[in-house]
Order: C-alpha cells, then sequence, then structure tokens
C-alpha cells in the first residue's frame, strides 16, 4: 500500500502524515506538486521527528504522470464527495490511497483517473476533517485488511 498526497498545502500535516504512515510500515510517499511548501522546511522536519530519516519522498509534476507511472495499481481517493466509505472497501496489496490538498481536495480530471472514490463518514453537517487524520484513519485500517 502506499500513500499519495496531491498538492499538499501545510508543512506540519505533511511532517505528521510521514510520521503517521511510516508507524504502519509505509516508508515512502508521493507527492503531486506543486506543494505549499518546501518539502525539507524546518516545520516539515520537526513535525515528522526522526520518523524522516529512512523514509523516502517521491514527487511528480501533475497526475497524469503519476497515474502513467502507476498503471498497473489501484488509485483510491479519499474525498468527502464519494458515495462509498472507506470502511467497507476491500483494500488490496498494492492499492494507492490518493488523498487531495487542504485547500481544494482534486479536480474533476483527477478524480475521473482514479480507479475509486471513498468517504469517512462524518456527523451530520460537519466539513472535514484535517488531513492528517484523515490519512491516519484510512491507514491504519487498510492496512488491517491487507495484513489479515
Amino acid at each position: 500500500m502506499k500513500v499519495c498526497l496531491f498538492r499538499p498545502d501545510m508543512p506540519g500535516n505533511f511532517g505528521n502524515i510521514i510520521r503517521t504512515i511510516s508507524c504502519f510500515g509505509i516508508n515512502e510517499i508521493d507527492v503531486i506538486r506543486p506543494t505549499g511548501f518546501v518539502l525539507d522546511q524546518k516545520e516539515v522536519k520537526r513535525s515528522m521527528m526522526d520518523y524522516g530519516v529512512d523514509f523516502r519522498i517521491n514527487c511528480f509534476d501533475n497526475f497524469e504522470e503519476y497515474r502513467s507511472a502507476n498503471d498497473e495499481a489501484r488509485i483510491i481517493l479519499l474525498t468527502t464527495k464519494a458515495d462509498k466509505l472507506y470502511s467497507e472497501y476491500s483494500f488490496k496489496q498494492g492499492d494507492i490511497l490518493l488523498f487531495g490538498s487542504e485547500s481544494g481536495g482534486v479536480s474533476e480530471d483527477v478524480v475521473k483517473l482514479c480507479d475509486d472514490s471513498l468517504k469517512i463518514k462524518m456527523a451530520e453537517g460537519k466539513r472535514s476533517l484535517n488531513l492528517a487524520v484523515s490519512v491516519g484513519i484510512v491507514v491504519s485500517y487498510a492496512s488491517l485488511v491487507v495484513n489479515r
């Protein structure tokens, strides 16, 4: 399983995501540029603590390039606009979990290139969860499913 962030905006979230997914055995992250920060920024390093030592960050200039480099994998978008729940999904080894930017999610063009879209169920009237929290919730669950 891999995690891909589409144009992340916040360095603190980025570092926390690296820290979180490394605790589930994921030692690399894919990033679609542009980002709202410099990847080696002090805040990124502080929030990931020492979890970034053996961690690889793979950068791509656009989603089309990323899709083409991962044409064999299922790319699963996590979005508040999906109908299906992540907790009812059959995750598989090799799946890529795609999360949109904090400020804008992903474009409709990106949605069309994904294999599936899932959401996290939230209380009525709530808009969205923090990106790092969303990644933690879904990666934790997907790891349990894949490693059964």
